[in-house]
């Protein structure tokens, strides 16, 4: 059954120890994390999927991670000290995969090592539940139609399975937002921005899937197809949005929200 939902941006400047006067700018940021991870913590899952739009691979395959351990760092950042440790949940990954219909193009893969796109968030987020088991999971080169059939599809899996689930997508909204953003100016960006800050906390999945591809594209929102995703695994669950914050420093959207089944 699933048991929480939230949507959440990554970022290493999450961590003070990367970047202390970056870090200041993420305050409600850092505020909405410790919010949720009190309600994960609430929630006792005993696994977390965790779907990041950071690909280790180009492909129009879902990769689902099986690795039966995770290991995560933040030396590139400079932060020698910082480990990462968590085990994964072969069986459950087994269980998804199978429950799958075959129109959705999903293949088990092992990848002990993750990405701090991962990691930081899930550091964060789990601190508290030193024991939970997690699933990362990649999005694909295929249509939002497919992630949104995705979803759905993982909405089934995980309501009959034994173990209480829970669910993080993580990403930002555009990064384009600002000359200063590392991914340059757009004026696509808030205009994507604004218009997904007003869907989501409506939770209107049907006006977020009929976006202009290339609004979506000129806006640089990269997490877009994650949250199509979580759109379809929220499909008659009749769930509510808690926005829990908004900020754009450096250019780029984050968005803290909670999906709260009624």
């Amino acid at each position: 059954m699933i048991v929480f939902s939230a949507l959440v941006p990554s970022s290493p400047f999450l961590f003070p120890s990367i970047g202390q006067s970056a870090t200041d700018k993420l305050k409600a940021t850092l505020q909405a994390y410790q919010e949720l991870s009190a309600h994960l913590y609430a929630a006792q899952p005993d696994i977390i999927v965790v779907v990041s739009s950071y690909k280790t691979v180009e492909a129009s395959t879902f990769f689902i991670n099986q690795s039966p351990h995770y290991t995560g760092h933040v030396k590139e950042f400079g932060d020698l000290e910082f480990s990462f440790r968590r085990k994964g949940a072969i069986g459950f990954a087994h269980h998804w995969k199978e429950s799958l219909a075959r129109t959705s193009p999903v293949q088990l893969h092992t990848k002990q090592d993750l990405h701090h796109t991962i990691s930081i968030p899930a550091e964060i987020l789990t601190k508290p539940l030193p024991r939970v088991k997690i699933i990362p999971v990649e999005v694909a080169d295929v249509s939002s139609d497919l992630h949104y059939q995705f979803g759905k599809e993982s909405n089934n899996a995980f309501a009959s399975a034994q173990q209480r689930v829970a669910v993080c997508v993580l990403g930002t909204l555009s990064q384009k937002l600002s000359p200063d953003s590392p991914a340059g100016f757009s004026l696509a960006a808030k205009t994507y921005d604004t218009f997904m800050m007003s869907h989501i906390r409506k939770l209107d999945s049907e006006a977020i899937r009929s976006m202009d591809p290339e609004l979506v594209e000129d806006a640089g929102a990269l997490s877009h197809d994650g949250i199509i995703w979580l759109l379809g695994l929220l499909e008659g669950m009749n769930a509510k949005s808690d926005v829990l914050s908004y900020e754009s420093p450096f250019g780029i959207g984050y968005v803290s929200a909670e999906f709260i089944s009624r």
